[in-house]
């Protein structure tokens, strides 16, 4: 916990470990597989939102916002206004698209472009299934 009150960090809540950032909210499939075993960086948590450290093979070193608009709002303004922002490198932001227009009211964004993450929690009928296709490392199709 960073701080109870009424103060400038209060309800704010570090998070130190991976098992921890997943069971944030264990329904979220973000959360549940995106996030390595070897959490690095700093994460913290306000309302149903978090903001984490993330790391992608094509962007670098950069943080994630994940949470609903007026929650990722709070924990940005209060991650900014208790001096945490430091904490994070800022070479790329992944955020959900419902927060999306809070976090560029509250960051410089550059171009980027977007994405969504998806998953499945069944496996396809098998390799004949019409909705399995074999991509390669740089997909012609992306």
């Amino acid at each position: 916990m960073i701080a109870a009150g009424s103060g400038p960090a209060a309800g704010l809540r570090r998070i130190g470990t991976a098992a921890a950032l997943r069971s944030f909210d264990p329904r979220d499939p973000f959360l549940r597989w995106e996030i390595p075993t070897d959490l690095v960086g700093p994460a913290f948590a306000l309302g149903r939102a978090v903001i984490f450290a993330r790391a992608t093979r094509a962007r670098g070193p950069g943080m994630a916002v994940t949470g609903p608009p007026g929650d990722v709002a709070d924990l940005i303004d209060r991650v900014v206004r208790v001096g945490l922002l430091a904490e994070f490198p800022r070479r790329n932001v992944s955020v959900e698209a419902d927060a999306f227009a809070v976090v560029e009211e509250r960051f410089e964004l550059g171009s980027g472009g977007d994405w969504h993450w998806m998953w499945t929690e069944a496996a396809p009928a098998g390799p004949d299934d019409p909705a399995v296709c074999a991509l390669t490392e740089v997909d012609p199709r992306s």
